[in-house]
C-alpha cells in the first residue's frame, strides 16, 4: 500500500505547483528521495500534544 501511496502523491506533486503534505509510516528502504528528509541541522517545528 505504501508504494501505491508514494506513486499517488509523486503524480501529484507533478502535476500541481503547490506542496503536497501527506502523513504516513512506511518502510526507509520504499522512500523515493529519502535524503530530503534527512535533517540537515535546522530548526524544524511541530505542534505537541498536551494529552493525546
Amino acid at each position: 500500500v505504501t508504494r501505491q501511496v508514494g506513486d499517488a502523491l509523486l503524480l501529484e506533486h507533478s502535476q500541481r505547483q503547490g506542496r503536497v503534505v501527506s502523513i504516513g509510516i512506511a518502510p526507509w528502504g520504499v522512500l523515493e528521495k529519502s535524503h530530503e528528509l534527512v535533517g540537515h541541522g535546522g530548526e524544524v517545528p511541530y505542534d505537541s500534544m498536551a494529552s493525546p
